[in-house]
């Protein structure tokens, strides 16, 4: 599961996504699978249809799979299974890199050999 090249998405992964289109009701995320994720635009705390999130073609979004299929487009949501953000949704401002899923799987690791070094040299924050 670690070493193949595209990223199958299972249901409460955490991942984070570029925006690639706006629809009335949501927005399609790229999140490195085969198919692009669905987004509802009222998959985030405190959003109705008034109260919309403001997200452009190119945001960052951290988010929860909900519904996942490996022939269907997955759907996220940016809040905790308590309705609650807690970290999830536009991303602003830090760095974004791709890395391979077997790295990014050993990063969540408790006490990741990587994220010790890492932290040893620069001070940082992950998602």
């Amino acid at each position: 599961d670690n070493y193949q090249k595209r990223y199958v998405p299972n249901v409460d992964d955490m991942v984070i996504g570029i925006v690639t289109d706006k629809h009335v009701e949501g927005f399609k995320v790229d999140i490195g699978s085969a198919h692009a994720a669905a987004l509802s635009a009222l998959a985030f705390e405190n959003a109705t249809k008034r109260n919309r999130p403001n997200l452009q073609i190119g945001s960052l979004v951290y988010a929860v799979v909900s519904v996942a299929n490996r022939d269907m487009e997955p759907d996220l949501v940016c809040t905790a299974p308590n309705g609650k953000s807690e970290g999830y949704g536009d991303l602003s401002g830090g760095y974004m890199f791709t890395c391979s899923l077997a790295l990014a799987r050993s990063l969540l690791v408790p006490q990741s050999v990587v994220l010790n070094a890492l932290g040893g040299a620069v001070p940082f924050e992950i998602a």
